[in-house]
């Protein structure tokens, strides 16, 4: 791993880290910040526009993990994890909790 993967991987983790230790902290963070998304994608969750503003490039959010890429190539730029309490998030959030977190497009 490159220096600027590692920095990209460390980034991310503290950030999603920061924003609470229970779903319902996660959402109230993500709120405190504007952070919208929609329901069933987890590339247009919240968290995953959040993850947009934190880097550059492209992100794609899964259950554990997060890939950053600048650039399409077969290997991500960085790969961080994603704690327990964004997991619960985005499970209750996809289960229709969190309505003020829901896009527009989505609702």
């Amino acid at each position: 791993m490159t220096e600027a993967q590692a920095r990209i991987r460390d980034e991310a983790e503290a950030w999603l880290k920061a924003l609470g230790n229970d779903p319902d902290a996660v959402a109230a963070s993500l709120g405190r910040m504007g952070c919208k998304g929609k329901r069933g994608k987890a590339c247009s969750c919240p968290i995953a526009a959040g993850l947009r503003a934190l880097e550059e490039g492209s992100s794609w959010i899964a259950n554990h993990y997060v890939v950053f890429r600048t650039e399409w190539t077969s290997e991500p730029e960085a790969k961080a994890d994603v704690p327990p309490a964004c997991r619960a998030f985005m499970v209750a959030f996809d289960s229709g909790k969190y309505p003020e977190l829901c896009s527009e497009e989505s609702a």
